[in-house]
């Protein structure tokens, strides 16, 4: 008789891209999540995300399982501002 056992897997996050500036986004990246098990093999991982809101300290969070039915997550934290400029006319300004 022989035993099969899987206690593990794994899941990272990878961004498609470095910040633009001083460590912050101004377009979302685009994160993937890679799982990996050795073992039994994976049975489902995170597709790539984008953020899409306009100004945040975003996070995104991915998660793959294991055929074993073991679970990993892992959570991607980015600094995101897509938020223009605006001008204002300077008081007593020209």
């Amino acid at each position: 008789m022989s035993l099969r056992y899987d206690a593990t897997t794994s899941v990272r996050s990878i961004a498609d891209r470095v910040p633009d500036a001083h460590g912050w986004y101004r377009r979302a990246p685009t994160v993937t999540f890679v799982g990996g098990d050795a073992v039994s093999g994976l049975l489902y991982g995170a597709r790539p995300l984008r953020r899409s809101h306009h100004q945040s300290a975003a996070s995104l969070v991915g998660s793959c399982r294991d055929a074993a039915g073991n679970a990993a997550e892992v959570t991607h934290r980015f600094q995101y501002d897509a938020t223009a400029l605006k001008l204002r006319k300077a008081e007593g300004g020209r």
